[in-house]
């Protein structure tokens, strides 16, 4: 789903993204349709192994363009209903974290 909005000047790299790597020197996150565009490495700093942990921040790392489109379209609907004082807190808190991540 794209939505384009103000807000939606990302200069990031279109996902889907996907964690790959052999669990032994690392994971790496990178666009679906490449290996060799890397978006980032994932790597225990003092084993070299992955844990558990690293595991999972690379896949919220790749998770990142949907959940980046989620939140747009969540914005978007929020400030076509009236949900009063609580509906502008949560679209500013939405507001906030997109325009952090399009910066």
């Amino acid at each position: 789903m794209n939505t384009t909005t103000k807000t939606d000047a990302r200069s990031f790299t279109p996902g889907p993204w996907h964690v790959g790597g052999d669990g032994i020197e690392g994971l790496w996150v990178s666009p679906q349709d490449t290996s060799t565009n890397v978006i980032c490495d994932v790597v225990h700093r003092q084993s070299g192994v992955p844990s558990p942990e690293d595991e999972a921040n690379a896949r919220l790392i790749a998770a990142a363009p949907r959940l980046y489109a989620a939140a747009m379209s969540a914005a978007v609907y929020i400030q076509s209903q009236d949900f009063g004082a609580q509906g502008k807190a949560v679209l500013s808190e939405l507001m906030t974290a997109l325009t952090t991540a399009a910066d």
